[in-house]
């Protein structure tokens, strides 16, 4: 549906917690690190950061993590964060962090956040294997395996924690704050979380044993920041609505029935969720693009249903579309956006014009590459290095540009030098743009990397970009045309090794992708598929869900899954518990283990008409297949290049073409070769 008014929308209705009141029901969810000093306080990187985010459009801001403890402190603690609030000497730096949020008529509030011991470490199901990185202990280093009294936190220590924290309440008063919030969620990786999980939290003492005892700390930090703050002035919680460990720590029906209440009757004026963590559930505390769009908004909803405070949701909501809807059902409050606000700063700005059709407003390809910079959008390399950026400027002189290959790349490439004012062609020797990205965009797994094709081509028709499809470039050709730059975007071939070439049925990962119709038969045709290699995790997952009998083998242990350069930790992590039977938590059921087969230390040796030849355990063995995968090495498609040098004045190779990598190395070349022409 394509607006055109937002009028009579509730999720731009303004909404008041406890005197803050809010222009509209958008945030901005804390989302990694803004640049800082040394010291962690802001700079000018920071104001710019924020600034950035101000322009958007958005109600409200959320920055975070911020640590409140100061750096001399005698207190045994995992000092992770760069950035501080924990003296008064940054007050006024932080001043100046407000005042431009405030002058986009934005509020904003500043998480406080002291991270846990176990950050970065994975763990098993038995409880015992994870006491050495409890809420009870120093330093996850050691190989405590029991509870020794020489590396317990003393509740005298915890209670110094809580005086910190109503000191950084202060000082968030003192430089212009709308609010404050602690960061008490994802037991992975917060201290305060690991407090309200029993699986982390098995103290005897006043700060463990019970419900009320594994509340104690968050409620006296509450209460210590009530007393630190102006009456009136709102106190925030970030919670999960859901620790996603089933039965080992705290379902949705304990945090409604036992913690709101809890937190309500401490003080807490709006409640944050958020859900699990991404070492033990896969989907916390970033979903990826392996997971439904709103995944966790069932959840937030029910704890709105127990609260009597306003909560807000969060969790791959991509749309103001969607937001809107989920406001108006009065599911939750008000609505975090993280990734969004990053893929493009005027994606509200837009939608309120008018445009909020695919070709108009760059979304989130959920790929997570932590968006600093965004896989999409070049722009955000300035929000933590702004000398690294190349300023967008309109060209001193039109030229006549050709760019071969229509993959994202080459669609970024256009678009950049259009946009500059060049008279822009591009040649894509397909029927359709997208290159390997359209073509991986084809399994649901990895259905969101549409979005970039979806807003790339619509920016060729936006800017006037001469697009030629079915257009195999030549030398001659090129030639003919007389361009005065090319941009060669032709990415890579998957080249079959020599022992599987013109055996049938039997090719390259993207080509099985794009022949994937002939793995649907509701017949045994094509059902028993074989993988050599590990990398089409995402495409065997979902070739599984249709119905065919899957195989992978590989020469790597379980570790090898998910091991290229493109898997971040959340996405890793999601594909190994679904293929490996790695000692991962799996109590949340979405997380069970695929029925993959998976043949670890092992190799596809030949196919012929006997069948797939393979070598596992030590012995040489034969199995029929339908068809084989053979994810093969790539080679760049650059041949071109030197001839055309002789040809055109100036001659560019971008993406895959130059330098075998992921879609963020594709967006960033393009446009640091459009930028410059």
């Amino acid at each position: 549906m394509k607006y055109n008014s937002t009028e009579g929308m509730k999720i731009f209705e303004p909404i008041s917690v406890k005197g803050m009141n809010l222009k509209n029901r958008i945030g901005i969810a804390p989302y990694g690190s803004h640049p800082c000093d040394p010291d962690g306080a802001p700079n000018d990187a920071t104001v710019g950061y924020y600034k950035y985010l101000a322009e958007s459009g958005a109600g409200f801001i959320q920055i975070g993590i911020v640590d409140p403890i100061p750096k001399d402190t005698k207190i045994r603690y995992n000092p992770r964060s760069r950035i501080r609030f924990s003296e008064d000497s940054m007050i006024d730096a932080w001043r100046r962090v407000t005042d431009v949020i405030h002058e986009y008529g934005c509020k904003c509030s500043i998480q406080l956040g002291i991270f846990g011991y176990m950050q970065g470490n994975r763990f098993s199901e038995l409880i015992e294997d994870n006491k050495k990185y409890a809420f009870s202990h120093i330093d996850a280093a050691m190989p405590v395996t029991k509870h020794e009294e020489a590396n317990l936190m003393t509740p005298e220590e915890i209670m110094t924690i809580v005086g910190y924290c109503g000191d950084a309440a202060r000082r968030a008063v003192a430089a212009g704050f709308d609010s404050v919030e602690v960061h008490n969620a994802h037991s992975d990786v917060m201290f305060g979380a690991c407090s309200l999980d029993p699986m982390f939290n098995t103290r005897e003492d006043e700060f463990g044993g019970t419900i009320e005892g594994r509340l104690r700390f968050t409620v006296e930090m509450v209460k210590e920041m009530k007393r630190n703050v102006p009456d009136g002035y709102p106190v925030a919680l970030r919670i999960n609505a859901d620790d996603l460990k089933g039965e080992l720590a705290n379902t949705n029906e304990d945090i409604c029935k036992y913690i709101v209440p809890a937190l309500e009757a401490a003080g807490v004026d709006l409640i944050d969720c958020s859900a699990g963590g991404s070492l033990y559930a896969g989907h916390g505390n970033l979903p990826t693009l392996y997971q439904p769009r709103a995944c966790w908004i069932h959840l937030h909803a029910n704890v709105k249903k127990a609260a009597t405070v306003p909560v807000i949701g969060v969790g791959r909501i991509t749309s103001l579309e969607m937001g809107e809807k989920i406001i108006r059902e009065g599911l939750v409050d008000i609505l975090f956006f993280g990734r969004e606000a990053y893929v493009d700063n005027e994606w509200i700005r837009k939608f309120q014009a008018g445009k909020n059709m695919p070709g108009e407003v760059r979304q989130c390809i959920g790929c997570d590459t932590r968006c600093f910079p965004c896989s999409m959008n070049y722009a955000a390399i300035g929000l933590q290095r702004p000398d690294m950026v190349m300023p967008l400027v309109p060209a001193a002189k039109k030229k006549r540009v050709l760019v071969i290959g229509g993959g994202v790349g080459g669609m970024e490439a256009a678009r950049v030098a259009a946009g500059r004012g060049h008279e822009v062609t591009l040649w894509e020797k397909k029927s359709v743009l997208g290159g390997a990205v359209g073509v991986l965009a084809t399994t649901p797994h990895l259905f969101e990397f549409k979005n970039a094709v979806e807003y790339l081509s619509g920016q060729m028709a936006e800017l006037g970009v001469d697009v030629r499809v079915c257009c195999d470039a030549t030398i001659d050709r090129v030639k003919a045309f007389a361009p005065d730059a090319v941009i060669l975007a032709t990415g890579t071939t998957e080249r079959l090794p020599e022992a599987f070439e013109g055996q049938p049925m039997v090719m390259s990962l993207l080509e099985a992708m794009e022949r994937r119709r002939e793995f649907r038969s509701v017949a045994d045709w094509h059902k028993k598929i074989w993988f050599s290699g590990f990398t089409g995790c995402e495409f065997a997952l979902d070739l599984v869900a249709e119905g065919a009998e899957v195989t992978m083998v590989g020469p790597g242990g379980d570790k090898t899954v998910a091991a290229e350069k493109w898997f971040t930790r959340d996405r890793k992590d999601y594909l190994r518990h679904k293929l490996t039977d790695a000692n991962y938590v799996r109590r949340d059921i979405s997380f069970s283990r695929a029925n993959v087969k998976m043949l670890f230390h092992s190799k596809i040796t030949s196919v012929d008409a006997q069948g797939v030849h393979y070598y596992h355990n030590g012995i040489n063995k034969v199995s029929p297949y339908d068809a084989v995968i053979i994810t093969s090495p790539r080679d760049k498609n650059d041949e071109m290049f030197e001839k055309l040098q002789e040809l055109v004045p100036e001659v560019y190779k971008i993406g895959d073409c130059d330098k075998v990598g992921i879609i963020q190395d594709a967006v960033r070349t393009a446009n640091e070769v459009a930028r410059t022409l």
